[in-house]
C-alpha cells in the first residue's frame, strides 16, 4: 500500500494530499453522526401517550419484532423521549471535554497520532452501534459519549496539522475545502440510511459501513 501511494501520488504536493485526508476525516465524522441519528431515529420505537380518545389506554408496545410497512422484519428499541434527548446530548458532552485538552496535546505533540485516535474512536464505536443499541440506553449513551470524545480529538488536531502543513497564504481556502466535508457527510449521510431502510432493509448496514471507511482511513493516514 505505501509503495502504491508513492508510485501515484508523488507528482502531488504533499500539502494537497494533507488537505484531501483531512476533508476526509471530517466527512468520515459528520457520517458518524447522521449513521446514528438517521438509523436510531429510524428503528427506535419512541411510547407516546397522545390518542383517539382520552378514555382509551395509551398504546402498548409489543416487544416483540415488528413488521414494517414493506413487510420486513425491523427490530424496534424501546427509548423514551427524555432518553433519546440524553443520548443526543452526550455526544456534544464528549466533545467538548476532549476539545481544548486535544488542542494543546497536538500543538505539543503534533496532531498526526492525536487525529489517528479520533478518528479510530469514532470508527470503532460506530461500528459496534448495532451491537451496543440492543444492550439499552446506558450502554448507547456511553459509546455516544466515547465517541464525542473521539470527534473533539479530530477537529482540535486538525488545525495543528494544517499549520504544519500548509503555507499561511493557502489556509483559508486549504480550510474551506476541508470544511466542505462536513457538508458533504450531512448530505450524504442523510440519505444513506434511508436507501438501506427503504430498499433493503437493513438499519445496521449504515453503520457498518461508515465504520469500515474510518478504518480504511486510519490504514492510509497512517502509511501515508
Amino acid at each position: 500500500m505505501a509503495e502504491f501511494l508513492r508510485k501515484y501520488c508523488v507528482h502531488i504536493p504533499q500539502r494537497f494530499l494533507v488537505c484531501g485526508m483531512l476533508f476526509i476525516s471530517f466527512f468520515i465524522c459528520v457520517m458518524d453522526r447522521q449513521a446514528y441519528f438517521q438509523t436510531i431515529y429510524t428503528v427506535v420505537y419512541v411510547p407516546t401517550s397522545e390518542v383517539g380518545s382520552k378514555s382509551e389506554c395509551p398504546a402498548m408496545y409489543d416487544k416483540g419484532n415488528h413488521r414494517g410497512a414493506l413487510g420486513d422484519f425491523m427490530i424496534r428499541f424501546f427509548i423514551k423521549h427524555e432518553q433519546m434527548r440524553a443520548l443526543t446530548q452526550v455526544f456534544y458532552i464528549g466533545f467538548l471535554i476532549s476539545n481544548i485538552p486535544a488542542g494543546c496535546v497536538a500543538d505539543h505533540y503534533g496532531g498526526r497520532w492525536v487525529i489517528t485516535v479520533g478518528v479510530l474512536m469514532g470508527s470503532l464505536t460506530t461500528l459496534m452501534y448495532p451491537t451496543i443499541a440492543l444492550q439499552g440506553p446506558v450502554q448507547l449513551a456511553l459509546a455516544r459519549l466515547i465517541q464525542g470524545l473521539g470527534q473533539g480529538l479530530v477537529f482540535s488536531s486538525t488545525y495543528s496539522i494544517m499549520a504544519q502543513w500548509i503555507p499561511k497564504s493557502e489556509r483559508a481556502r486549504s480550510m474551506a475545502i476541508i470544511s466542505t466535508g462536513i457538508s458533504a457527510g450531512w448530505g450524504i449521510g442523510y440519505g444513506l440510511p434511508i436507501i438501506f431502510h427503504k430498499f433493503m432493509g437493513v438499519w445496521q448496514m449504515p453503520m457498518y459501513l461508515t465504520g469500515t471507511v474510518g478504518l480504511l482511513w486510519v490504514l492510509v493516514w497512517l502509511l501515508f
